[in-house]
C-alpha cells in the first residue's frame, strides 16, 4: 500500500478512536505532503515522502528543546 494511503488510513483511525494527538500529527504530515506535491507539481515519492517526515521530526525535536529552554514545559509536552 502507498505510504500516503496508509497516512490517510491512519489519519481515520486516529478521527474514529478521538485521539487528538495523532489526529494533529498526521493532519500536520499530510498537509506538508501535499504541500511538497504542489512544489514538485507531481505526487511525491516514498523517498520524498520520507523526507517530509524527517524535516517535520527534526522541527518538532527543535521546537521542544526550545520550549524547554523557554521555560514552557507545557508546549514541549505537546
Amino acid at each position: 500500500m502507498e505510504l500516503r494511503v496508509r497516512i490517510e488510513e491512519a489519519l481515520k483511525n486516529a478521527i474514529r478512536e478521538k485521539n487528538e494527538t495523532a489526529k494533529d500529527a498526521l493532519r500536520m504530515l499530510l498537509t506538508s505532503v501535499k504541500v511538497k506535491e504542489k512544489e514538485i507539481r507531481r505526487q511525491p515519492s516514498e523517498t520524498e515522502i520520507h523526507q517530509v517526515i524527517s524535516s517535520l521530526v527534526k522541527q518538532r525535536h527543535d521546537s521542544v528543546e526550545l520550549y524547554g529552554k523557554g521555560g514552557r514545559a507545557d508546549l514541549a509536552k505537546k
